[in-house]
């Protein structure tokens, strides 16, 4: 019996992210959690007990928690040193620095080490990036050259949510959709246009947007302080909504698009998990509990199981496995603190706020592990990234280590 939620359906349902992302390679990885924005890669990994990862190349960025994009062999990510925000783009082959865009920017640390939290997007030899305080900028990804600039602040007088701007750009079709505002603003992407652009009834939450197909028709998902919002992507009418209230307004982490009908969303702060089903545009909510509160990094979904942190604005986190159709806990597996996920074709990946990366079985019948080893230093709060076999990890103080994975993987084979 097919699986209704399986790797390979929500591939064919996604496949214009791939039409969208014209020009890049195979292996590269052009935006957050990758080429289909759902932390999967088509890399393999190295398994066994006595895993090592060689280091190929590291070097520090500046303060921040942004992740990394890459593009033809050029890593671009952002970091903060004396309060200026730095937009860097590196050889990934070697870390080489190959050019810098700077601006002013507030480290503003706020019960973190502060810096830029969200993750640039690539399209079409152009880099597109957002500040914690709203300053948008398109630029060259050969000589980092600014096309255009756009100051949420400025321009539209929105509230800054209390840790900033933090959702990752989405390309979608001649546009660029951001997490700004109550659902969302949308710019043209070749010269920075307001194309739509929502209210500031509410701030923004600190998701990043998804999109999604169901039926004939294109959604977006986004989330706000205390509004699940899906929208059209093509003029930002809000279709259907759901309250989504945490503490202190944090929805930090993605909804997962199981299928054209259901999505999974999950938050920390006392809130939880829910199973909301989308049809004809209506939006019913089928389950709910507190099995599973992912804080910050989004869950993954594998062979119709959702793998997630669970924490809740402390120090004990978990590793679930979760039946996302029911809600059911397929099982539990304690962790020191926060991590992150990534998929690759034969196992998961884990990054440990300590820089231990921990690889286990894709597995729904118990915690099988397949090595672990230390690939960067606390603190890691950042998602690591898997491009043309190499693994980046970022801590916040702003160091980016590059590990070599098809070395490791020829060896353990």
């Amino acid at each position: 019996m097919d699986n209704p939620f399986s790797t390979r359906r929500l591939a064919v349902l996604l496949t214009f992210f791939l039409i969208c992302e014209l020009d890049t390679f195979a292996g590269d990885w052009p935006q957050w959690r990758g080429p289909m924005r759902n932390g999967h890669s088509a890399a393999e990994l190295p398994v066994g007990s006595e895993l090592t990862l060689p280091t190929v190349w590291e070097t520090s960025v500046g303060t921040g928690m942004s992740s990394m994009v890459v593009v033809e062999n050029r890593l671009v990510t952002i970091g903060n040193v004396d309060d200026q925000d730095i937009v860097q783009c590196l050889n990934a082959t070697t870390g080489d620095s190959l050019w810098q865009h700077r601006y002013p920017e507030p480290l503003d640390p706020n019960l973190f080490e502060g810096g830029p939290t969200s993750t640039p997007l690539i399209v079409d030899s152009t880099v597109y990036t957002i500040s914690r305080r709203g300053k948008i900028f398109a630029l060259g990804l050969e000589n980092g050259l600014v096309q255009w600039e756009f100051d949420v602040v400025d321009e539209l007088e929105l509230n800054v949510p209390t840790w900033g701007f933090s959702g990752s750009p989405l390309h979608y079709g001649e546009t660029v959709i951001f997490n700004v505002g109550s659902n969302g603003l949308c710019l043209n992407r070749e010269d920075g246009q307001i194309v739509w652009k929502s209210s500031n009834d509410e701030d923004a939450g600190y998701t990043s947007p998804t999109i999604f197909e169901s039926g004939e028709n294109v959604y977006c998902l986004i989330v706000s302080g205390k509004t699940f919002n899906i929208v059209r992507p093509d003029s930002g009418d809000v279709v259907a909504s759901e309250r989504w209230i945490t503490r202190y307004g944090i929805n930090a982490a993605d909804p997962i698009v199981l299928d054209e009908e259901h999505i999974f969303l999950s938050s920390g702060y006392g809130k939880g998990t829910a199973l909301f089903q989308f049809k004809g545009e209506e939006l019913t909510q089928l389950w709910r509990n507190r099995d599973l509160r992912i804080q910050m990094s989004p869950g993954v979904l594998v062979d119709g199981s959702v793998f997630g942190i669970d924490g809740d604005a402390g120090n004990e986190a978990a590793l679930v496995c979760m039946n996302p159709m029911t809600g059911d806990v397929h099982w539990k597996h304690p962790l020191p603190g926060p991590a992150s996920l990534l998929v690759a074709e034969n196992a998961i990946g884990m990054l440990g706020e300590s820089g231990l990366w921990t690889q286990f079985e894709a597995s729904p019948k118990s915690f099988e592990p397949l090595g672990a080893t230390e690939v960067n230093s606390t603190r890691c709060w950042t998602p690591p990234i898997l491009a043309n076999d190499r693994l980046y990890t970022r801590n916040a103080a702003g160091r980016i280590v590059c590990s070599d994975v098809q070395v490791s993987a020829r060896e353990s084979q």
